[in-house]
Formats: structure tokens, C-alpha cells, sequence
């Protein structure tokens, strides 16, 4: 919980000290989301989890709003398998920007699908990754499959 206390402030901090669009405080959102996606099973009472989602939720949209001024992400090329079932590396690649915002557009559905008593929204969000991250992973990648076992089980 310390370490959580550590990375709110220095997300804090950053955002203060620098832009928001810089990657120095998108990054520290995203170790900062990530942290708290780890901690959140280890909270047992059921409003602290709900705090903690809530603020996630709010770190996710001051970054994917930030994002789209930022453009010093590298490059992320993705492997997929040829029809010989070899790795390749493929002639696509998500800017490191597209593949931030699929993976936060995916975490912020998630975290609906916990909160929100009507799921059709972040249904229909985590359908839509499911088919953007397709061109670029085969339909048996365990990215694909954990979205396919999020889908079958709502």
C-alpha cells in the first residue's frame, strides 16, 4: 500500500511538473493503473475496491486524453504466425500510441464490467479490441483467447 501512496504521488508530481502529454507522465499513469490493477484483488471490503476503481478509471481517461498530443512512443512491431504456424515478424505494427490506447480501452472495460450493474457498454468496447487486436494476433494468441473467455463470460 506504501508503494501505491510512492506512485500517486509521483503521479501527481509529474503532472504538476510537466506536461500531461508527456511521456514521462503517461508512463508513470500507466505503472500507476497497473499498480492498482494488482492490488485490487488483495482489498477485501467492497467500497475500498470500489475507490480504487474509480480512480484507476480517472488515471485511464487523463492519459488516453493526454495521448493523443503525445507522439514520442516508439514503435511496437508485432510477431504473428504464418500459415506454416511459424513466427514471423509482421509487416504490421501498431504505433506505440494505438496499442496504449487499445490495452487502456480494455482495461477501462473491464473495470465497468465489475462496477456497472449493465454490461452491454464495456461488452460492446471489449468486442471491438477483440476485432482491432485480430489483424494482428491469430484467433488462438492467449490476448485473443482471455478476451474471448471475458466475452463468453458475460
Amino acid at each position: 500500500k506504501d508503494q501505491i501512496s510512492d506512485l500517486i504521488g509521483a503521479y501527481s508530481a509529474l503532472k504538476e511538473t510537466c506536461q500531461m502529454q508527456s511521456w514521462y507522465v503517461l508512463y508513470a499513469g500507466e505503472v500507476l493503473i497497473q499498480c492498482l490493477l494488482e492490488y485490487l484483488p488483495k482489498t477485501a471490503a467492497d467500497h475500498e475496491q470500489r475507490e480504487y476503481c474509480g480512480r484507476i478509471l480517472c488515471v485511464i481517461e487523463e492519459i488516453h486524453h493526454a495521448a493523443r498530443f503525445c507522439t514520442s512512443w516508439p514503435p511496437i512491431y508485432i510477431s504473428a504466425k504464418s500459415s506454416d504456424g511459424s513466427l514471423t515478424k509482421s509487416k504490421h505494427y501498431l504505433d506505440g500510441l494505438s496499442l496504449r490506447s487499445i490495452i487502456l480501452h480494455y482495461k477501462a472495460a473491464k473495470l465497468k464490467l465489475f462496477l456497472y450493474a449493465d454490461p452491454r457498454e464495456a461488452y460492446d468496447t471489449i468486442k471491438y479490441i477483440r476485432k482491432e487486436l485480430m489483424v494482428y494476433y491469430p484467433e488462438h494468441h492467449e490476448i485473443i483467447s482471455g478476451l474471448d473467455q471475458c466475452l463468453s463470460g458475460i
